[in-house]
């Protein structure tokens, strides 16, 4: 608003993954761009039919784009620039770049980026470059407008993990060497439902449960969805700890969550009591016993690569089987227990992509 305010910025950009998250998250939430002008006792004109926002005391105009369409910004010309979550952005790279060939106007056009910082190439190298400014800010910096339930519970839960480091602290977590998922591939393959896109109709869906050693590690419980183009979706986890009734109630939840056709369970240490356990809770839901005869790398590799061809995808966001993914390398003495349930899952839906000996429960 300052910028406005004091005459150098006339023509501003308003750019987010979808035009819905400009709407929504840069121009009518309570932080965006409306009720800042407000608060500063600007008068401002929002007309969402022409995808604008008008300050009519100061002469200055702002225009919204989707980066879902990078020519969209073909045409304009601006003096500055907000672009939202650039982390998020499918097709990130060319929608900057159409961006930054309208930032022309002026004797000192600007672009500003807020995001969370991902280990993606074209932001790594937009780091890189001597004419960015970095600024980094931390979600404990804010916590006086936070909730105390948000305070004493969701952070309280991830302190201390890279979770921690990249979403709380605005670190950029660096992939690890040797893993079979990195971040990019993560993120140019993620899939966000929106009521114009929603996903698709499911051939198959399924909830792999990765039984724990013991209570203190997580029972891993993740469901994904295979649609007629032979594309993977994991749609839920809702992986946890606890005693088995506790976790078997989770997978039972999962299960009719997700719609699942049936629950694909391991058995190499708990046998036919993983399988009793569920139908404890639920004594109609079909169960697949599955039995690993390979190592994790050898089940895991083919499920990676229907990642590297564009196959596979997260629906939204979820973190914790993310970091999974990405973290665990062939030969560490880790067990991934998200990562194996989203593979016993994928096994399932697609068993070309597996080692495991499938016998019905």
């Amino acid at each position: 608003m300052n910028e406005i305010k004091a005459g150098r910025a006339r023509d501003v950009a308003l750019i987010a993954d979808t035009a819905a998250d400009v709407r929504d998250v840069m121009i009518e939430n309570e932080s965006g761009v409306l009720a800042a002008s407000r608060a500063e006792g600007m008068k401002v004109k929002y007309q969402p039919s022409r995808r604008s926002v008008t300050w009519p005391d100061y002469g200055a105009q702002a225009t919204a784009f989707s980066a879902e369409d990078p020519e969209q910004t073909r045409g304009y010309q601006h003096d500055l620039g907000w672009a939202d979550e650039i982390r998020s952005w499918k097709r990130g790279k060319s929608a900057w770049d159409n961006l930054m060939l309208t930032m022309r106007l002026g004797s000192r056009p600007r672009l500003i980026a807020t995001t969370t910082p991902l280990p993606l190439r074209w932001i790594r190298e937009l780091l890189e470059d001597p004419g960015t400014a970095i600024t980094r800010g931390s979600t404990i910096d804010n916590l006086a407008n936070l909730s105390p339930l948000f305070r004493e519970t969701i952070l309280k839960r991830y302190e201390g993990t890279r979770l921690w480091t990249q979403e709380v602290e605005g670190q950029m977590i660096e992939d690890v060497e040797g893993a079979l998922w990195n971040r990019e591939i993560i993120e140019t393959t993620r899939i966000k439902p929106t009521d114009e896109k929603p996903l698709p109709d499911f051939v198959r869906c399924a909830v792999g449960v990765d039984p724990p050693g013991s209570v203190e590690n997580e029972c891993g419980i993740v469901a994904a969805g295979l649609d007629a183009e032979g594309h993977i979706y994991a749609t839920l986890d809702y992986s946890a700890k606890g005693l088995p009734p506790e976790w078997a109630a989770r997978a039972a939840s999962c299960f009719a969550q997700s719609r699942a056709d049936r629950i694909v369970a391991e058995t190499n240490y708990g046998g036919d009591m993983v399988v009793a356990t569920i139908q404890v809770v639920s004594p109609t839901i079909p169960i697949r016993k599955v039995t690993a005869t390979r190592g994790k790398a050898i089940r895991a590799e083919p499920v990676a690569a229907l990642w590297e061809q564009g196959r596979g995808h997260i629906v939204d966001v979820l973190p914790e089987l993310e970091d999974e993914m990405c973290n665990w390398t062939p030969g560490s003495p880790d067990s991934p227990n998200r990562l194996d349930a989203l593979v016993w899952a994928v096994t399932y839906l697609n068993p070309a992509r597996g080692g495991v000996q499938v016998a019905r429960a």
